[in-house]
């Protein structure tokens, strides 16, 4: 997370500070947003790993697959502070946070699956709680795509839809998880 930081870059020479910092702005923003996409996804991966006890190589290249999507998340963090009102801008963030979704998703179904990786079973309502919920990120992500047809603003906007999505999921499975999925 601390490897978005290198998103704001401070002009030199410049003469008014006010101005940059004014300038800075869409970059803050989109650094804001992606730390709440990746500490959203460090929570999760945090509560699962809780849980594993045991890993497999499927397991070890999932988890590096996300970890990979992490890493490479500055990048379009800081097209989108930088390329904000672009079509393109948007969709290659839009997209990247979608791929880490899946990312995430497909480490937790792998580990969650019959329950060989972890330390005790879980109840497969459970199971199905938490990849629901790993799900929403592509699903509002991805399905923001098609509203850059109308501006990146309504696409942007979209996003916001991951917490009403949330709470749907929540509400659904509100029996459902009981803290299995928080660390002890």
């Amino acid at each position: 997370m601390t490897l978005l930081v290198f998103t704001l870059d401070l002009p030199r020479g410049a003469a008014d500070l006010g101005d940059v910092l004014r300038d800075l702005s869409p970059n803050f923003v989109s650094l804001a947003v992606s730390f709440v996409v990746i500490a959203a996804y460090w929570l999760v991966h945090h509560r699962l790993f809780a849980l594993v006890r045991r890993c497999d190589n499927v397991l070890l290249w999932l988890n590096l697959a996300l970890l990979f999507c992490i890493v490479v998340l500055p990048f379009p963090t800081s097209l989108l502070g930088e390329y904000g009102d672009e079509p393109l801008a948007v969709a290659i963030y839009a997209v990247w946070v979608a791929l880490t979704g899946i990312a995430s998703t497909l480490l937790a179904w792998h580990a969650m699956r019959g329950d060989r990786l972890l330390d005790r079973a879980l109840d497969p309502l459970v199971v199905k709680a938490r990849l629901w919920h790993g799900a929403i990120a592509p699903i509002v992500f991805l399905g923001s795509l098609p509203l850059l047809l109308i501006g990146t603003s309504a696409a942007k906007y979209a996003w916001l839809a991951i917490l009403p999505a949330g709470a749907i999921v929540r509400r659904l499975f509100r029996h459902a998880d009981g803290g299995a999925l928080r660390p002890r």
